[in-house]
């Protein structure tokens, strides 16, 4: 989808952020930062709304009750978005905020039945297990297998294990999102990541070892990260350095606009808990449901024709657009579009009570909405990344020593050890000096 556009956009070498001042950046459009609660049924909008009278930013609740919905339908639902694509429900969501800007009670709401569900099912595995274990060994069969659907604090090595007996997918739930992202690639440069890329498309994977025993190996993959980050963290959030390796343009980014802070209004607010109650329902027949075959959701006439209208409009600004990150976050914004829409078809169908099986053109324009919301939020969070990296000590450190090495013939290492870091540091994020017959030598 345009991905000759993207590279033609991005060139062939790593962006250089200390030559394009934030001045220069094409701006974000903040028409609307909150997150398009219409697109969900009434009862959801409902506590979603009541959750913010108790003080919960409704934008981080929401796009956290989005990507556990994302999770629990797993591999269990498909859409045909096209007529030789279908769509999966992965999705990579970052809620980032502010310093006491409540990120972690709607994260953890959220996914709360979720996690009960996930904890019924690790007491059963104990139980199939112990009277396994209890039986003689000539009648009692395979060894019960754990299944799991929420992961968080937990090594890519050991994801991938999980993915290989839990074909219906797994959420992976992490407070603070770095951590996870941070440990990407600590074992073997580059693979992890572009593995993670992979999952993301839905795509297998195989690892040979050593050991036979131990190959891991799953022929599709279905996967949703859900967390949180500080904003002044952002552009640490993802390593030391952000590449134009298509991760961020997966992202959906959704940032909390103002603190809530609990006052007596909120104290003395009342719950709905029957909203509560059909949402925790909700998500629990879906982690119900194991289906070994994923049913799969047809277009009606009328989604097709917003699909349409959306593909022209969108490749249009990919032409048109001259910032470095825009053309890949508008070229996935093609396949989210179908995913958003999957989700959204599954939740309103089973709040209707109405058979799942095909998406019809009202929830497709809500799909178009909630995509191009999160294009917005994703424009935001690369400026906000971009900034944050120019006004980052280090980032200043790193300006000053390509300086060095570009006009004044310093080698990496010189230049990292002149502006306070070390040799390794200058040899790691500076690049190779340009050529010059008149360049100083060390």
């Amino acid at each position: 989808m345009q991905t000759d556009k993207v590279t033609e956009a991005r060139g062939n070498g790593q962006f250089d952020y200390s030559k394009h001042p934030i001045s220069l950046i094409e701006p974000a459009k903040r028409k609307n930062q909150t997150f398009p609660q219409h697109v969900f049924p009434m009862e959801l909008k409902k506590y979603i709304q009541d959750k913010s009278a108790h003080g919960y930013p409704p934008e981080a609740f929401a796009a956290n009750i989005l990507g556990a919905f994302a999770g629990a339908i797993g591999g269990n639902y498909l859409l045909e978005f096209t007529p030789v694509y279908e769509s999966i429900s992965n999705l990579i969501i970052i809620v980032y905020g502010d310093m006491g800007s409540n990120k972690t009670e709607p994260y953890k709401e959220a996914l709360r039945p979720i996690r009960e569900f996930d904890e019924k099912l690790r007491l059963q595995y104990l139980d199939d297990l112990k009277q396994w274990n209890q039986s003689l060994p000539e009648g009692r069969g395979e060894k019960p297998r754990k299944r799991e659907i929420v992961l968080n604090n937990v090594t890519f090595e050991a994801l991938k294990d999980r993915l290989m007996y839990n074909k219906n997918g797994l959420l992976i739930g992490y407070d603070e999102s770095r951590g996870f992202f941070q440990s990407l690639n600590q074992y073997r440069r580059g693979g992890d990541k572009q593995t993670l890329l992979s999952m993301w498309s839905g795509e297998g994977f195989k690892d040979t070892r050593k050991d036979a025993d131990r190959d891991t190996s799953a022929i599709s993959t279905r996967l949703t990260f859900v967390g949180n980050t500080q904003a002044t963290l952002l552009h640490k959030s993802f390593g030391d350095e952000i590449e134009p390796d298509g991760l961020l343009d997966r992202v959906c980014f959704q940032r909390i606009t103002k603190r809530r802070r609990i006052n007596q209004m909120r104290i003395n607010a009342t719950s709905d808990d029957h909203a509560k109650v059909r949402y925790h329902e909700t998500l629990k027949f879906l982690l119900s449901n194991q289906n070994d075959v994923p049913i799969k959701l047809s277009r009606s006439v009328e989604a097709t024709e917003v699909f349409t209208k959306y593909f022209d409009m969108n490749n249009s600004r990919i032409e048109v657009t001259n910032h470095p990150f825009y053309p890949g976050l508008y070229a996935k914004a093609d396949i989210l579009l179908g995913r958003f829409a999957l989700i959204l078809q599954v939740v309103h169908s089973i709040y209707s009570q109405e058979e799942i099986g095909i998406l019809s053109g009202e929830i497709a324009q809500y799909a178009v909405d909630l995509t191009e919301h999160f294009i917005e939020q994703g424009k935001d969070a690369y400026n906000t990344i971009l900034e944050l990296k120019q006004l980052d000590p280090e980032g200043q450190e790193k300006v000053i020593g390509q300086f060095l090495v570009d006009n004044l013939g310093y080698s990496k290492s010189k230049a990292g050890q002149t502006v306070g870091k070390s040799d390794q540091w200058g040899r790691k994020f500076l690049n190779n000096r340009v050529a010059s017959s008149d360049t100083l030598k060390d």
